[in-house]
């Protein structure tokens, strides 16, 4: 296990990854709009924590591995929550789980063979990650004020082609993980000779 350093950047993680569960409790008690703020917290410490790395300095191995893993699951909390209320379609679920499952099933298997990986996110990934969390941003919106009927449709029909487009974001990055991978199993294959 890597050793905790505490930094802002890190502190930032740790405080997404202690809200997932808040927001899951929050959700399944039907307090909306509590689970929507605190979704854009936790959101906003994602788009923040790396740039406080960057620009103090901060950057620790510690962060690098638990980032990814903050992140992975308060999408997948959220996507899940939206999908249980009929907000988003189990199949947007599903595509994130599995993409979310393949890296993952990627670094434990490399993991297994003594295969040392950077833990450095793809561009392609960043960008889905973006989208993901402005998604889930607007199902939250669409959920959490009913009231606001005149907000519904144009947001509801926003979210529908954001959805869509970040499906195919989330199938792009899938394959360009995989790809990363079966180079990485190349590059540490010894060939037959």
């Amino acid at each position: 296990m890597k050793k905790f350093e505490w930094t802002w950047a890190n502190g930032l993680t740790l405080l997404r990854l202690v809200l997932v569960p808040v927001i899951a409790t929050t959700f399944f008690l039907d307090h909306y709009v509590t689970t929507f703020l605190l979704f854009c917290v936790a959101a906003g410490s994602d788009l923040i924590d790396g740039s406080v790395a960057r620009a103090m300095g901060q950057r620790s191995e510690w962060g690098a591995f638990i980032d990814p893993i903050a992140d992975k699951s308060l999408m997948l909390v959220t996507t899940f929550c939206l999908m249980w209320v009929r907000v988003l379609p189990d199949w947007f679920f599903v595509l994130v789980l599995i993409k979310d499952a393949s890296v993952l099933g990627g670094l434990w298997y490399l993991n297994r063979r003594h295969i040392k990986v950077e833990m450095e996110p793809l561009w392609w990934s960043k960008w889905t990650t973006l989208m993901l969390i402005f998604t889930v941003f607007l199902g939250f919106i669409v959920l959490s004020f009913p009231s606001l009927e005149f907000l519904r449709y144009p947001v509801g029909d926003f979210m529908t082609g954001s959805m869509f487009f970040t499906s195919g974001l989330v199938i792009l990055t899938t394959l360009k993980y995989a790809r990363r991978g079966l180079e990485i199993i190349a590059d540490n294959t010894p060939s037959a000779k």
